[in-house]
């Protein structure tokens, strides 16, 4: 459970066990979650996970954070490009130190590219934050419509939840959901 509480994009909420120690372990890593001793009264508790997940996307889900760094970026960025120019032509105008000249030229190249770089990964996270959205908006659609306990594997909800899984070892899987959440998990090995 370290690599979860561990992972900033995971947020422990609950944990379920029927041992005693086991949850007091875990509860020293999650110290707010909620705790169950039955599995399917922690499926029961979906009406919490809704609320969770449309809090997330509302969290996620508002471009105006993106819009102002982009515009703030993009005065930047013309502001850099208006005073290179300035510089090429008061060159080109009169004589000047061509040392100090390729020393201001190059300061502002500098800027320039470190603006564009900005720029450009601030539109690559707007552009992650939209397809987190949609990812968490169908997961939550699948969520809200399963009405009972799951008690038996599902392909279909298989399916729709689970983006990929991984074998890392003999004895433990990695599932990342179509969430973005991903759980490692330990499985037994008979040896027979």
């Amino acid at each position: 459970m370290g690599f979860l509480v561990n992972n900033p994009k995971v947020k422990i909420t609950a944990l379920c066990d029927i041992y005693q120690p086991s949850i007091d372990g875990a509860l020293k890593l999650a110290p707010d979650a909620k705790v169950y001793n039955d599995y399917r009264q922690l499926l029961e508790d979906k009406v919490r996970y809704v609320a969770e997940y449309e809090a997330r996307i509302r969290e996620i889900g508002n471009p105006t954070a993106f819009d102002k760094q982009t515009a703030q970026l993009m005065a930047e960025h013309a502001e850099i490009s208006a005073e290179t120019e300035e510089c090429i032509a008061r060159n080109a105008a009169q004589a000047q130190n061509q040392e100090a000249y390729q020393k201001r030229y190059d300061a502002l190249v500098a800027r320039y590219e470190g603006t564009k770089a900005r720029l450009e990964a601030v539109q690559r996270e707007k552009q992650a934050a939209v397809a987190m959205k949609e990812k968490l908006g169908h997961f939550l659609k699948i969520l809200r419509r399963e009405t009972s306990p799951i008690t038996a594997f599902d392909e279909r909800l298989w399916r729709e939840t689970v983006e990929s899984t991984v074998i890392c070892s003999k004895q433990d899987i990695s599932v990342r959901f179509k969430s973005s959440t991903e759980i490692r998990v330990e499985i037994g090995v008979n040896s027979q």
